[in-house]
């Protein structure tokens, strides 16, 4: 009847039924059963990785209060490097909007609140003693660490329901593309004059734009 040829109402409406259906075969066809899940989640266990978490002291010096930071920090780590006693340090430093101590805080909680270095630092650094200064967008600190938690992957039934909304998206989202390559194979793409000069003077904005 060739309803879709210029009507673009029903090219639309066209267009949202064959998404609705590939997206209800692609479900029909790879339905997400535990035993797909699971195979999902290996295959993506970066994704669902649970970040490290550390526990640690930090004792701040800042251009506030010091014209050189790191070289008083630096002092003063050197006077107790022989000590592995943590209360030889917390006492000193500067004061600062951001505690003193952290209990079990993820590498997201303590980048955005010190700062990338900072957890650089800490995923190679030893326990119990005394390190630094290390550098961050507040000044140089010097920290302790008490405790760290490698990343962890969770347990399956924990995470399930992600686990099938995001495998359903992805199945979904591979189905349509295979289905509209197979069109794709049913059908001549043909580019009049006009139309080719107007790519061609699209082509040149964008590359001059970059």
């Amino acid at each position: 009847m060739n309803l879709d040829h210029d009507d673009e109402v029903i090219k639309r409406r066209l267009s949202q039924k064959m998404r609705f259906l590939s997206n209800t075969f692609s479900t029909l066809a790879d339905p997400p059963t535990d035993e797909r899940l699971k195979a999902y989640l290996r295959e993506n266990e970066e994704q669902y990785q649970r970040p490290p978490t550390y526990s640690f002291l930090q004792v701040p010096f800042t251009y506030d209060h010091h014209s050189n930071p790191e070289e008083v920090a630096n002092k003063l780590l050197q006077q107790h490097k022989t000590s592995k006693q943590e209360d030889h340090l917390v006492h000193t430093g500067d004061p600062l909007f951001i505690p003193k101590e952290f209990v079990a805080a993820d590498t997201i909680q303590i980048n955005k609140t010190m700062g990338g270095a900072i957890v650089t630092s800490l995923s190679d650094a030893p326990l119990g003693q005394w390190f630094g200064p290390i550098q961050s967008g507040l000044g140089y600190h010097l920290i302790y660490i008490k405790e760290k938690t490698p990343a962890t992957l969770p347990d399956f039934h924990d995470i399930r329901n992600q686990l099938e909304r995001d495998y359903v998206y992805d199945t979904e989202k591979m189905g349509r593309k295979m289905i509209y390559e197979k069109f794709k194979e049913n059908y001549d793409i043909i580019i009049t004059s006009d139309q080719y000069q107007e790519l061609l003077g699209d082509i040149s904005l964008q590359h001059t734009a970059q």
